[in-house]
This record gives C-alpha cells, sequence and structure tokens, in this order.
C-alpha cells in the first residue's frame, strides 16, 4: 500500500519534529527557571523594581527568540536568511529610537548608580525640586509650588546634578537689607537672638553674620548657619519671617530703592 505524501514526510521527518517539540518545550520552561533564579538574584541585591522587570522582560524575550531560532535550525530550515533579516531589522529600530533608547539606558544608569532618590530635593540646570518619582524614560520633580516637571533621564546625565540630600546636614545661606544708619552691631545682636531662638538652627556650629555688600541704598548683612537637610525649607521660611518681626520690633529699617531727585532753577 502506497503511503500519502503526509505520511511519508512524517515517517522521514517525524524523529526530528518531536525532537524540536521537544527542545522548545524544555527551553521554554527553562528559560522560565533560569529568569526566576536571575530575578531573585536581582532583587536580593537591592535594585529598582523597575529595573529588575525591565532587565527580566528584556532576557526572557532575547532567550525565547534564540530558543525559536535553535528549534527552526533543528528541523533543517536555514536560519542565516532568518537572522540577517532579524539583524537588520534591529539596527534599523535602533537607528529609529535612538533618542529613546539613549532615554532608556540613562534611566537604568540613574536607577542602579542611585545619584538620587526618591525624596530627595536636587537641582538640574534651572530647574530644582523634590523627586516625586523615577522611570526608565523620565524622572519627575515637584516643586515648592507643587508643580510637576518631567526631565528626561538622557538630560539628567548629561547635566550636573546638585543632590542637596545626601547629607544630613546642610548650610543656608540668607541675606538683609538694612539702614546705613543702622547700628550694625545691635543688628546682628538682633539676627544672633533669631537664630538662638530657633530650635532647628544647629547652634553647635559657628553662626556666620557679616556685611557682605554696600549697595546704592542699604547695607546688605548675610547669615550663614545649619540645620538638618529634612527641616531646610522650614527654617528657611521661619528665619525670613521672624528677622522681620525682629527688625520692626527693635525698629530696624529696612530701605527700600529709591531715587532723589535735585531740581536746579536756572537764573
Amino acid at each position: 500500500m502506497k503511503l500519502s505524501y503526509f505520511e511519508s514526510y512524517l515517517e522521514k521527518h517525524g524523529p526530528t519534529i518531536i525532537e524540536s517539540i521537544i527542545i522548545f518545550v524544555v527551553g521554554w520552561y527553562a528559560i522560565d527557571i533560569i529568569m526566576s533564579m536571575i530575578k531573585k538574584m536581582m532583587l536580593k541585591s537591592k535594585l529598582e523594581n523597575i529595573v529588575v522587570t525591565f532587565v527580566n522582560s528584556l532576557l526572557t524575550i532575547v532567550f525565547k527568540v534564540i530558543l525559536a531560532i535553535i528549534t527552526v535550525s533543528h528541523l533543517g530550515v536555514d536560519t542565516a536568511s532568518f537572522v540577517t533579516v532579524l539583524a537588520t531589522a534591529g539596527a534599523a529600530v535602533v537607528l529609529g529610537l535612538k533618542d529613546s533608547l539613549s532615554g532608556l539606558a540613562s534611566g537604568i544608569i540613574i536607577l542602579i548608580t542611585k545619584p538620587f532618590k526618591q525624596g530627595d530635593y536636587i537641582k538640574v540646570g534651572e530647574y530644582e525640586g523634590f523627586v516625586s518619582r523615577i522611570e526608565i524614560m523620565d524622572t519627575y520633580l515637584l516643586t515648592r509650588l507643587e508643580e510637576t516637571i518631567v526631565i528626561p533621564n538622557n538630560t539628567m546625565t548629561g547635566n550636573t546634578v546638585i543632590n542637596y540630600s545626601m547629607d544630613n546636614k546642610r548650610k543656608l545661606m540668607l541675606s538683609f537689607d538694612v539702614h546705613y544708619d543702622s547700628d550694625i552691631d545691635h543688628v546682628k545682636a538682633v539676627i544672633k537672638k533669631v537664630l538662638d531662638d530657633h530650635p532647628k538652627v544647629n547652634h553647635k556650629e559657628e553662626y556666620f553674620i557679616r556685611i557682605t555688600d554696600c549697595k546704592d541704598s542699604s547695607i546688605e548683612v548675610s547669615i550663614k548657619v545649619w540645620t538638618k537637610t529634612k527641616d531646610f525649607w522650614d527654617v528657611h521660611d521661619d528665619l525670613i519671617e521672624q528677622m522681620k518681626l525682629a527688625f520692626d520690633k527693635e525698629n530696624i529699617v529696612v530701605p527700600y530703592n529709591q531715587m532723589d531727585i535735585h531740581m536746579k532753577k536756572e537764573q
């Protein structure tokens, strides 16, 4: 009895097909097991969850594409042309998405190296604020005015980032203008008392209270004190308000810009 084409094909290639199916199934589950182990290792290394998820997904796709190529190759199919097409398509995608991939790489670098973390107060270029969240492509800053600034991660890695939250303490610098007729020793004594009375100012560090400029209509007195980083803005706003109240109480004049015009009458 003459075998059909399908039966003769199975008779000839059946073992290879079965082997290929076994390779694919075993490889598929092996990849899942391996990726599960890799994920646990990454989590133990305290990487951000978003990095772990991204790397895990990327490696899973790569391994399964390789598995598919191996399986097809075992069936006797020439995979050289397929790999060439895949590589060409990959190169085209990379060129087309180079800016996005640059942001992606920058995001991974930020999440791994951790130059700043969620909750830190940072400054990047002209922007500054609290880091509200870090994603693969962008970093979100929340300003003191409750405005959200979205900064691409490739911009973050391409600029100097000032992280004010790296240390537990931070230096606060303020300046106040007083009238030229003011008693400077009295002004310094009033400022020192305000600083001494504030509970969140670090009294163990020496205060800086000096004249730093002589302007057209006023004398600039600057102060530098230390406080805890988490209390910085509370102390900043408190001191501005309390200095104004103390100056008013002690009759210390805070001048405003003015111009004196002298008119000469011609004879």
